[in-house]
């Protein structure tokens, strides 16, 4: 892939793109995985209140 001076970021709708490519997707925490990679990784997580997580 060549090199490119700048990257575009917008926000909301972009509509038709009007270069060669696009790269669409969601601002998350969550953003590289799917729903179920989601609950198995919630199911393992530690809660914050936990005393050895001072």
């Amino acid at each position: 892939m060549p090199s490119v001076p700048f990257v575009n970021v917008i926000n909301g709708l972009a509509g038709t793109p009007v270069c060669g490519w696009s790269l669409c997707g969601v601002t998350s925490n969550d953003r590289y995985v799917v729903c179920a990679e989601k609950h198995e990784l919630v199911s393992k997580q530690q809660s914050l209140g936990r005393a050895d997580a001072t």
